[in-house]
């Protein structure tokens, strides 16, 4: 938009800017987070911001303010977020739905991540299948979060053994306790 310059009395010199401001992460635009905008005078190279400008100026701003449109690439940031939640939910549902396959038909070597009692996580690793029966071996160690159980897996194992039937060990896991799955 082009105006009257207060400041050198040129006509048709003044050129108003509007800029849209944005909320970035990693300099990747997210959300739109208001307008700013400047006067430019091309003859004395005056520049006001929108506290500066005169009424009559200020007007002008406000309508080419109003009227300007956010970019759709402002939006950039927090559709590439809703793409990757999308993503991750669909991954997780996809390793349920092959959990559950896999605890119905247990195998020898299988390493399941389960949460005790104590709300403590280890490991346990099937050892034998014997008719309905799932032999057990438990990690030695334990973990206060589910996230410390990868730095288990090549820890030691008890000798003990334990028994657990398929229907149990299925209970388990529809309680939540079981919490992965690792097939080799």
């Amino acid at each position: 938009m082009v105006e009257r310059c207060e400041n050198c009395g040129e006509q048709m010199s003044v050129t108003i800017h509007v800029f849209q401001k944005y909320v970035h992460f990693f300099w990747i635009p997210f959300l739109p987070a208001g307008k700013t905008g400047i006067s430019e005078c091309a003859n004395c190279k005056q520049t006001l911001t929108e506290k500066q400008m005169p009424a009559s100026l200020l007007a002008t701003y406000q309508n080419l303010k109003s009227a300007a449109k956010i970019p759709i690439w402002m939006f950039s940031g927090a559709a590439l977020f809703v793409v990757l939640f999308i993503g991750l939910k669909i991954n997780e549902q996809n390793k349920n739905r092959e959990n559950a396959k896999l605890i119905l038909a247990p195998k020898v070597g299988d390493v399941l991540e389960v949460k005790n009692k104590d709300k403590q996580y280890t490991l346990c690793k099937i050892v034998d299948l014997r008719g309905d029966s799932v032999l057990l071996i438990s990690n030695k160690y334990q973990s206060s979060d589910p996230a410390g159980l990868s730095a288990l897996k090549d820890s030691a194992y008890s000798e003990e053994i334990s028994y657990i039937a398929k229907p149990e060990l299925k209970k388990l896991f529809d309680k939540g306790d079981v919490i992965d799955i690792h097939r080799e």
